[in-house]
């Protein structure tokens, strides 16, 4: 006869410290709780983001979409006669919501990336809730990576605006 006590499923086994061999082949981790939340905050931050562009109907000349949500046309624009540096953005994220991407990438690269993020960041937070496991970069990749990316996002940034600038034609030389 056997008077063991029955086997329950802990993430952690008291004794040893090692993981439940049933839980790991479950694709759970000790941590999942955490990254379930972790998953939650970037759905519930890129969702409703997403959420609005999609409600949003993307202005054809590439600015004023935010005007759809009460707010007044851009003051820089307004003074200079050029778009500001985040000119296009709500219509580009707004163009990613709706599926077109091309269309988003023409209208503002910058504004694109940022919606390409948006979608890659709910993903990426759908799949921690559901499998309990993280997917995306760690911090120590990005901690190794932060100056690359800091350069790579003012560069993109300032090309952007650049780009935007003269795709508006409002500061072309005049032999252009």
């Amino acid at each position: 006869m056997n008077f063991d006590a029955p086997q329950l499923s802990y993430p952690l086994a008291a004794s040893s410290g090692r993981a439940d061999p049933r839980l790991a082949q479950s694709g759970l981790s000790a941590g999942s709780g955490r990254i379930r939340l972790f998953g939650a905050g970037l759905v519930a931050l890129a969702g409703p983001i997403l959420g609005v562009g999609l409600w949003l109907n993307p202005n054809a000349a590439g600015l004023g979409t935010h005007t759809q949500l009460g707010l007044g046309p851009c003051p820089f624009y307004l003074r200079y006669g050029i778009p500001c540096p985040t000119c296009g953005y709500t219509t580009a994220v707004s163009h990613v919501a709706h599926g077109q991407w091309i269309s988003a990438i023409l209208t503002q690269p910058a504004g694109a990336v940022v919606g390409f993020v948006l979608v890659g960041a709910l993903l990426l937070g759908l799949a921690a809730m559901v499998t309990g496991r993280w997917y995306g970069p760690g911090l120590v990749w990005l901690g190794w990576r932060l100056e690359r990316l800091i350069i790579l996002a003012t560069v993109l940034f300032l090309g952007s605006w650049l780009y935007k600038v003269l795709a508006t034609s409002a500061w072309k030389p005049h032999h252009w």
